[in-house]
Parts: C-alpha cells; structure tokens; sequence
C-alpha cells in the first residue's frame, strides 16, 4: 500500500455503508543501506508474518473466496 490512502478507503467504505475488518502486519527492518534483497533476520520474519496472514485466512473459511 505505498500509494494508496488507507484511511481515505476506510472513510469511504464507512460512508457507502461498508466497515470490513482490518488487520495491519508489518516488519520492522533492523538496518536500511543500499543492496538486493532482504536481510536474513527480515526475511525471517516476513516468513512468520506469512504464517500468520495464511492462518487468518484459513480461519475465514471457504466463503472467503
């Protein structure tokens, strides 16, 4: 969501009347200098942020779509 104006969307879904569930996962980078990639410790934890967004999903069940 770098563009996007998460707060505007969610004004806007309460003004037409839709007020979903929102869950925010993030990872907090321990060191940012030029280079390709993730470092060991980031990729580790979006690996675990993963896990989770995955089992928030399942929970949701079959009409999650």
């Amino acid at each position: 969501l770098h563009e996007g104006d998460l707060l505007a969307l969610l004004r806007l879904g309460r003004e037409v009347g839709v007020s979903p569930r929102v869950v925010v996962y993030a990872v907090q980078v321990a060191e940012v200098s030029p280079g390709i990639g993730l470092g060991e410790p980031v990729l580790a934890a979006a690996r675990e942020v993963a896990g989770m967004i995955r089992k928030e999903i399942l929970a949701l069940g079959p009409e999650a779509g």
